[in-house]
């Protein structure tokens, strides 16, 4: 029938995500680049559904719950450089009909295993995906053909077991990702381009003595949150950078743990067991380490060891700094626990300092009591200053209100005697006898 695309001459991308499909069908355009298919109802594409999308780059049929990939070795598209087929229904990572395929994501499906020659004709894939599967076996061939692959993530499946040879036919590999699976121990892995490796939150308590010689190029291996109790002696790299053993069981580690690896720079083992303070001497043949996580460790802090003084100043002071003084917690004895190394043993490391702020303690009291003394008598001063001068206050306040009823007194008497002076004769207020009378 008549493509559905059909007029859309310059189409680039075509997204028909979240719609009920159950198949993609006459597809039909030179210019599409872009297919977008995930949350739909697909669960068969044909190998012809394709055929007419002669310039697809990016597919993307992701939670298609039913989805599965053809058994068949046709050729599905020759230009297809990435597919994402995660969370759908993928027994088996048939990717045999896309040629071309740069990049691969296969993640949340439900692969039991790999078999040999799994990718043989996937010869230009670069980066593969297949975490959170169930995947519990593979053979040491199942990535042959994968000569330009970089980065590889089989995290989260149920591998209890890598074979050694499994790398040697990936000489462009430089990453596998190995986290939570079932492994019990680092094994011999080989390859000559592997330089990062995650093998964290697995069941690892094993590493051998040559474990890692089979990898002349690691920088990178992340042993972190397994059952790891005893680093052997002597383990070997000459590439090595980042080490990181953190939250294992490891207690102890000696002058022969990390001296052969030259190239190390940056140490972690947060939240082990250890409890002896360690020695700077543990890293004599290591001169390009930057830093040391130490955190979270039960640390037995002795004050008198001049040995846990040198390693505290080997870490902590610049300019050769590797952890930060806080992060070191006494864990015992009783005395000082959760206090920091430096808190539990300042004293003890600074007795001059001590002394000095004993004498400088008792000076301050000195000086505190004498001000005080001082500050009383000023008080008391200024204290009967004020009195007096209220008293002479009121000494002239009483002084000028005796005046004042005085002046009154006299001014009362004088009016008195001025009156008396001015009274009429009461003779003179008697007039003369008239005529008649």
């Amino acid at each position: 029938g008549r493509s559905p695309l059909s007029g859309l001459v310059n189409l680039r991308v075509l997204k028909i995500n979240n719609n009920p499909l159950l198949r993609i069908q006459n597809l039909i355009s030179s210019t599409l680049k872009s297919l977008y298919v995930s949350n739909c109802q697909l669960s068969y594409i044909s190998h012809n559904e394709f055929a007419y999308l002669p310039s697809l780059l990016h597919l993307k049929l992701s939670y298609n719950y039913r989805l599965e990939l053809s058994a068949t070795n046709a050729v599905f598209s020759d230009s297809l450089k990435f597919l994402d087929i995660s969370y759908c229904n993928v027994f088996r990572p048939n990717l045999y009909g896309f040629p071309n395929l740069r990049k691969a994501i296969i993640r949340n499906n439900l692969i039991r295993f790999l078999r040999s020659n799994e990718f043989i004709n996937n010869t230009k894939l670069e980066y593969l995906d297949m975490s959170y599967n169930n995947i519990g076996s593979m053979k040491s061939d199942t990535f042959r053909g994968l000569s330009m692959l970089r980065y590889l993530d089989l995290s989260w499946n149920e591998l209890a077991e890598i074979p050694e040879e499994s790398f040697l036919e990936t000489p462009s590999l430089t990453q596998v990702q190995l986290a939570r699976n079932y492994l019990n121990r680092v094994g011999h892995l080989k390859s000559t381009s592997l330089s990062i490796v995650d093998m964290s939150s697995c069941e690892i308590s094993i590493i051998g003595k040559d474990s890692l010689e089979g990898l002349p190029s690691l920088v990178d291996i992340n042993l972190s949150r397994n059952l790891i109790s005893h680093i052997p002696d002597s383990i070997s790299s000459n590439t090595l950078k980042y080490l990181n053993l953190n939250y294992n069981r490891i207690s102890s580690v000696s002058n022969y743990t990390f001296f052969m690896l030259p190239r190390l720079s940056i140490l972690s083992v947060i939240g082990n067991r250890f409890t002896n303070i360690w020695s700077r001497s543990y890293f004599e043949l290591n001169p390009y380490l930057e830093r040391l996580d130490l955190s979270d460790n039960m640390w037995r802090c002795d004050c008198t060891d001049d040995n846990m003084l040198d390693f505290y100043e080997f870490v902590t002071l610049e300019p050769n700094k590797k952890e930060e003084s806080f992060n070191l917690i006494c864990n015992s004895p009783i005395s000082v626990i959760g206090q920091t190394w430096l808190e539990s043993c300042y004293y003890k490391w600074n007795p001059i300092e001590r002394t000095a702020n004993i004498d400088n303690l008792v000076w301050f009291i000195i000086v505190m009591i004498v001000g005080l003394s001082l500050c009383i008598i000023l008080v008391n001063t200024i204290r009967k200053s004020m009195n007096r001068r209220l008293a002479a206050i009121q000494a002239e306040r009483e002084r000028q209100v005796a005046e004042a009823r005085d002046r009154l007194r006299q001014l009362r008497i004088r009016a008195e005697q001025e009156a008396l002076c001015n009274t009429p004769d009461p003779r003179d207020l008697i007039a003369p006898p008239s005529y008649d009378e």
